[in-house]
């Protein structure tokens, strides 16, 4: 009886041995098939971050070509009509040209028939933009650089007497076909 009682313990150890190997070699397997499936995701994740960099994935919002740093000068004699024009210029934008008006001044004493652009850079292709959005001729833009320019000026628009109907229809003509 004695010793079936030990064969029947050493059985029941040989068993609970070879279920504790069972068990160990599953968790073995199971813990090999989670360190797969990690790497695989880590190597997909990574391949899709490459992707989207590769191909662009951040939205770059497009910038304009030429900004301009405007300077008004009042020249037109009226009170108050250049102000308008400065409010209707700053922040305009068409795309390829990006205005911001710095400073206004008047033109004190004198008055000036035609609206004319100085460019304060010369390179004129900005302050030709400015004049072709504002409805003037090619031919009114003029180089002059400034001495002290602290403000980094890059053209100065001088308004005429004739200013109101020319600018601001051209103004709101090219609003509206940016908006279409």
């Amino acid at each position: 009886m004695l010793k079936n009682r030990r064969r029947a313990s050493q059985t029941a150890e040989l068993q609970n041995q070879s279920n504790r190997k069972l068990s160990r070699t599953t968790l073995l397997r199971i813990f090999d098939v989670c360190l797969l499936v990690g790497v695989v995701l880590v190597v997909v994740y990574g391949a899709v971050f490459a992707v989207r960099i590769s191909t662009g994935y951040a939205a770059v919002e497009a910038s304009p070509d030429y900004r301009v740093r405007l300077q008004i000068v009042d020249a037109s004699g009226q009170n108050g009509g250049a102000s308008q024009l400065s409010k209707a210029l700053d922040g305009w934008s068409n795309g390829v040209l990006e205005v911001e008006v710095v400073e206004r001044l008047p033109f004190d004493g004198h008055t000036v028939g035609e609206t004319f652009v100085v460019s304060r850079q010369e390179d004129q292709q900005a302050a030709r933009l400015l004049a072709e959005a504002l409805g003037l001729d090619e031919s009114v833009v003029a180089y002059r650089p400034l001495e002290y320019n602290r403000q980094l000026i890059t053209a100065t628009l001088v308004v005429g007497t004739g200013y109101a109907e020319t600018m601001m229809t051209s103004l709101t003509s090219t609003r509206r076909q940016e908006s279409l």
